[in-house]
């Protein structure tokens, strides 16, 4: 009975090393099998939410939602929160990931970053026929400027405004006022991503009245932050081979243009 025990075991261990090896895209980890979310809200084109029913639109929601199908892993979108909720529920251990932000020192020494997915430019907003007046960031020196709360336009620009210019943050929620102050000669400049200004602009009815300087303020690449105590963390590799692919076979690059020109 030994003898032939042996052989069976052999032949069980060699069956199942062929079906590992010729399956190379492997399932997700059975600990991922869902990866909890989310994001700011009104960052247009990169992360929004839908006014109708509190989902997500965007590059970034699309991105993710592409590559966690394709690594078989269910995308799960959590309630709209706070900005600095959503780090804080990170390190409680009640969300993965964030989907859509820049890259920091102290973030990183905290968090884990994807490869980047998309840049976004961000530009300075001033009043119609005040454009000549600004040739840099030192021209802000010593003037009011306005920005949403919380976020980060990048390390570089942080510093620079924390030591060097005086601008008040609004609360997220109410980013539609900033390119009313500027409108209104309550601020002289605004601080918004480029494309998420020229959609405030237009949202707000201050075609021509406001307009954006023709030099960038920051550009900074945009990813997906994943907590180091998530059981997803162990995809990150995974993610970023497939982030690379969609960069490779235009995927990311279709999207930009489907938010960016649509209809064209």
């Amino acid at each position: 009975m030994r003898l032939t025990m042996k052989p069976l075991a052999g032949f069980l261990t060699l069956a199942l090393a062929v079906l590992v090896f010729a399956n190379p895209v492997a399932a997700a980890p059975a600990q991922c099998e869902t990866i909890r979310v989310n994001g700011t809200h009104d960052w247009y084109p990169i992360v929004m939410r839908r006014v109708e029913s509190d989902g997500f639109s965007g590059i970034l929601f699309d991105v993710s939602l592409k590559l966690f199908t394709q690594l078989g892993v269910r995308l799960e979108t959590q309630r709209k929160t706070p900005w600095k909720r959503l780090f804080l529920q990170m390190d409680e251990g009640s969300l993965d990931a964030i989907m859509g932000v820049y890259w920091t020192r102290i973030r990183a020494e905290k968090y884990l970053y994807s490869d980047a997915i998309i840049r976004d430019d961000v530009a300075i907003f001033v009043k119609k026929g005040a454009e000549s007046r600004y040739q840099n960031l030192s021209d802000l020196i010593g003037l009011q400027g306005v920005r949403p709360l919380g976020g980060s336009y990048g390390e570089e620009f942080d510093l620079y405004a924390k030591k060097n210019l005086n601008i008040k943050q609004v609360p997220s929620e109410e980013q539609d006022r900033i390119i009313k102050m500027v409108a209104f000669g309550r601020a002289d400049y605004a601080v918004l991503g480029r494309f998420d200004g020229l959609a405030d602009i237009h949202s707000s009815g201050n075609q021509g009245k406001v307009v954006e300087l023709p030099w960038r303020a920051a550009s900074n690449p945009v990813h997906i932050l994943m907590a180091k105590n998530s059981p997803c963390a162990q995809l990150l590799p995974d993610i970023n081979r497939v982030i690379s692919e969609m960069h490779q076979d235009g995927t990311i690059k279709q999207l930009e243009e489907t938010y960016l020109n649509p209809g064209s």
